[in-house]
């Protein structure tokens, strides 16, 4: 957490392309503004909390952070999905079915 103030971060979940963290602070406390994650600010990373998107910013030109609202405890769910992932995986399903058509075509 950056800021001044006392608080505490679970990570409830963590695989290499989502994380759910639980942030607790005190109520009365509003300096902590954004969460830092340790982890590559690559574009395609998304936060919600409560069905809510949360705002994603970069620290120290590498690091993600997140904007926090102005709630006492938040689960927080972060999830990577890197663009252009479709449009790959097209480009090789039709390049395996091409190959596999020229394999099975009979001389």
């Amino acid at each position: 957490l950056s800021g001044n103030s006392p608080g505490a971060v679970r990570i409830l979940d963590e695989t290499p392309s989502s994380i759910r963290i639980l942030v607790e602070r005190q109520a009365t406390v509003a300096a902590v503004d954004r969460l830092v994650i340790a982890r590559l600010a690559l574009p395609g990373w998304t936060a919600s909390a409560a069905g809510r998107e949360l705002p994603i910013e970069t620290i120290d030109k590498s690091l993600l952070a997140v904007r926090l609202p102005d709630t006492p405890n938040l689960e927080i769910a972060l999830a990577y999905y890197p663009r252009g992932l479709n449009v790959g995986a097209l480009i090789s399903a039709a390049t395996l079915l091409g190959l596999a058509a020229i394999a099975l075509r009979k001389p």
